[in-house]
């Protein structure tokens, strides 16, 4: 369909044959860090699907090689490009809600193992750290270090309720961070007969801000 594009079925031949410039590795997370670094290795600049690696340690191992590399490496965190979040980091820049003091965030759904995105092998039986909760909810990581900054404590509890999915997919957390604020965030993939829902309110000492999923 593209005009005799060469298919590998092994990516080391593929980075043998210096045919290309950059690599999206989409695969599953325990494999992200390795095939990320070999790539970076040969040169190629590369955009990780989230999260970077499946246990911290080895996101950090990968972040070192990438400030060694000449190449990009790049995380596909799609909430930074948000338009909602940019609108609401603009509103922030402005001082128009003043000084935030309390980020709150929960997210709602229900994963069915049966299909799609639950129905993925390595997804009931992860060999990454966190299930869901780290898998899906990388995600709100990111929106809650976009508008509160970096945290500097966090306490939290996670439970796996689903009875085929066999990794956490329910978390409770408190937030500190660094600049003084205060955060909660609560999730679920487990909620019956519930839509998925996505809702951040962001207190300042002028002003709140609601960000719905596409809706500011």
């Amino acid at each position: 369909e593209i005009g005799g594009a060469e298919i590998f079925t092994d990516y080391h031949d593929l980075l043998s044959a210096k045919i290309v410039e950059a690599v999206l590795v989409c695969l599953p997370i325990h494999l992200n860090r390795q095939v990320s670094a070999d790539c970076l290795g040969a040169g190629l600049h590369v955009l990780c699907e989230k999260p970077l690696a499946h246990t911290l340690e080895m996101a950090r191992e990968l972040a070192a090689i990438s400030e060694e590399s000449e190449a990009i490496l790049m995380v596909g965190e799609n909430y930074h490009y948000r338009d909602d979040f940019r609108e609401a980091m603009n509103s922030i820049r402005s001082g128009h809600i003043g000084e935030i003091f309390l980020i709150q965030f929960n997210a709602t759904s229900g994963v069915d193992h049966t299909r799609s995105y639950g129905a993925t092998v390595w997804r009931q039986t992860p060999a990454h750290r966190g299930g869901f909760v780290s898998d899906a909810g990388v995600h709100h990581a990111a929106a809650l270090r976009l508008f509160g900054g970096e945290v500097a404590q966090v306490q939290a509890f996670a439970r796996n309720v689903h009875p085929v999915i066999r990794a956490e997919d329910n978390l409770v957390a408190s937030l500190h961070f660094a600049s003084g604020a205060l955060g909660s965030y609560t999730a679920t993939y487990t909620a019956v007969e519930s839509e998925h829902l996505s809702h951040m309110r962001i207190f300042g000492t002028a002003g709140t801000i609601d960000l719905g999923y596409g809706e500011l």
